[in-house]
């Protein structure tokens, strides 16, 4: 019989994460976010499947304050989702699918006992049909395509939907058959392939996701090809190119933002003026929000901030801008982002002070939670030097190579087939 209390327990909890994430993505003022969201969305995803897969003999738990928070955060943000899906254009379709399907297909991958096989096999060929549009996407933006991009994606967000897509189909695949296994090869291999021959840092992060597919495949038990010796030499490989594609526009970056930063701290108005539209259009963005948290501690909504966000983009000749549902969703929330980017923080930083424990046994000792921490620093100065979108992507899937790594530890470790 399913646990209808936990069951929805995770859902609610799954979806919260989800969507506070892909939110806090687009805060103008907290760059770091960027990085802590699969971070976060990847650590705590691998913590539900431990506890329904374990779930006398985990010793992890969430402070209530932060149940609480989320669950006001999310009736509120559902309103705005919702509000914002109503509307009679593409977009809505394009919301629903972001910020409601996705979750819920997430959750029920977590969710679902493994016992129940009937299932797991509906939801292992769902996901797959999804992850295959997900390419048929990606492919889209290697190739340069400005719209028709499947389930309403764009090159915008499908970094973060394909990190948390390849996330769970590692899970996935520990779960799967033979014949499903290698149609996932031939997947990643074409990823891999398709972003070795592609340009720029479109085609370094097509290729890190391809070698992260793979190098998930060839390090669970029982997998086709399993004899290959490749598990050490394609993510070495597929890091390496990425890094030559992405090494001159690092460096040029660098200096950029450093020397924009240091006329910034001298003259904020004068660097802002001579800047691009949109350093202009961010600086407007974080001065609104500033002001909006400042006149509006509670909650940080009121009436008028749409308006301010408008006319705001106005004058720069981007009216269409401030129809943004990420702007809108980001003028509403003001100071409830900063909380639930402090909640990530401290459900973070437990897990590296504390570890994970299974039964009596950290899963997480000194030296992964060290690594772990490493990766946050690292990813952390890199994001301060590569200020284009897309690069940031890149260094997702490093972050989470490193964190699917030691889930696919703890999957061999404590699999029944052992």
């Amino acid at each position: 019989m399913f646990d209808s209390r936990r069951i929805s327990i995770h859902l609610i909890a799954t979806v919260i994460i989800a969507a506070i994430l892909d939110f806090i993505l687009v805060l103008p003022s907290v760059s770091l976010s960027k990085i802590l969201m699969p971070l976060a969305l990847i650590g705590i995803g691998a913590e539900f499947i431990s506890r329904n897969k374990y779930q006398d003999e985990i010793s992890y738990s969430i402070p209530r304050w932060i149940v609480v928070i989320g669950g006001l955060w999310l009736v509120f943000y559902l309103y705005l989702v919702l509000r914002w899906a109503a509307l009679p254009t593409s977009r809505g379709f394009a919301i629903l699918q972001s910020y409601i399907f996705i979750p819920i297909f997430a959750a029920a991958i977590i969710i679902i006992p493994r016992s129940h096989s009937e299932f797991n096999r509906i939801v292992n060929y769902t996901l797959l049909t999804i992850t295959i549009l997900a390419v048929l996407a990606a492919m889209d933006v290697a190739l340069g395509a400005r719209r028709a991009y499947p389930l309403g994606m764009n090159p915008n967000s499908l970094g973060l939907r394909f990190v948390v897509g390849i996330f769970l189909s590692g899970v996935l695949i520990a779960h799967t058959k033979s014949r499903i296994r290698t149609i996932w090869y031939i997947i990643s291999i074409f990823i891999l392939l398709l972003g070795l021959v592609g340009t720029g840092s479109r085609g370094a992060y097509l290729a890190l996701t391809g070698g992260l597919l793979f190098y998930i495949l060839v390090n669970n038990k029982n997998m086709p090809f399993q004899s290959m010796n490749t598990k050490n030499l394609v993510p070495a490989l597929v890091v390496f190119s990425g890094s030559l594609l992405l090494a001159p526009e690092l460096i040029v970056g660098f200096f950029n933002r450093f020397k924009s930063l240091l006329t910034f701290v001298a003259n904020p108005d004068e660097a802002v003026g001579a800047g691009s539209k949109s350093l202009q259009i961010r600086y407007s963005l974080l001065k609104t929000s500033i002001e909006m948290v400042e006149i509006k501690p509670l909650f940080g909504f009121g009436l008028g901030t749409f308006q301010d966000y408008t006319s705001t983009l106005s004058r720069f000749n981007q009216p269409r801008g401030a129809h943004s549902t990420y702007l809108y969703i980001g003028s509403q929330t003001g100071v409830v982002g900063l909380l639930v980017l402090g909640t990530v923080f401290a459900v973070i930083l437990n897990v590296i002070r504390r570890g994970m424990l299974m039964g009596e046994k950290n899963i997480l000792n000194e030296s992964k939670r060290m690594s772990l921490l490493g990766s946050i620093v690292i990813a952390g100065l890199i994001n301060g030097i590569a200020a284009d979108v897309v690069r940031w992507k890149v260094f997702w899937i490093g972050i989470a190579f490193a964190l699917t790594h030691y889930k696919i530890i703890e999957i061999n470790a404590n699999s029944p087939d052992t």
